[in-house]
């Protein structure tokens, strides 16, 4: 990713998401942010505006190349897409990556290019994107052992509802009958 001269006040906000990356010693590094709301306040239309995520990174620095995993894991508020009802939806993920010195960059999204004289690696955009990638399509998890439950009941049971009245619905068993030829 290249970060032009409009991006430095979007930088100067998220400067305490930098990896100092320069003088890194040959082997495995560790490091942790906490993202929250007002980490997502940075990013224009996210999705995402209130979570409890955990962001570690681990770098295994080598000669010439370095093997950097971002690791996410916690939860966001979103709504459920079974009830509509507002849950803190756990998310996880692991996302691996290269990083190379190189004066050269090359198009491939798995490998940073850095130059010798940047110090520093700013991964917010990575994490960003990282914990989009860690939400599920689907919005819902099994939310019966919270307490309290999260669930709309009203809702759920409008939808049981529904259902039973679709199965003694005429084209509905057409349909059925349909989908089984």
């Amino acid at each position: 990713m290249t970060f032009s001269l409009e991006n430095v006040g979007f930088m100067d906000a998220l400067k305490h998401y930098s990896i100092p990356i320069q003088g890194l010693a040959n082997g495995i590094h560790n490091f942790d942010f906490e993202i929250n709301e007002a980490f997502f306040a940075h990013f224009e239309q996210s999705p995402v505006h209130t979570s409890n995520i955990k962001a570690s990174i681990e770098i295994n620095k080598r000669i010439e190349v370095m093997d950097i995993t971002f690791h996410i894991e916690g939860t966001v508020l979103t709504p459920c897409d079974r009830c509509l009802t507002d849950i803190h939806l756990p998310i996880q993920g692991s996302f691996p990556m290269l990083m190379k010195d190189a004066e050269e960059k090359d198009d491939d999204v798995d490998i940073i290019y850095i130059t010798a004289s940047q110090r520093k690696l700013q991964v917010a955009q990575y994490i960003y994107e990282y914990v989009l990638l860690s939400i599920p399509i689907i919005k819902t998890y099994d939310c019966d052992e919270d307490e309290p439950r999260p669930c709309d009941d009203a809702t759920l049971e409008k939808l049981n509802s529904n259902q039973n009245t679709e199965a003694d619905n005429p084209l509905w068993d057409e349909l059925q009958n349909f989908k089984d030829n």
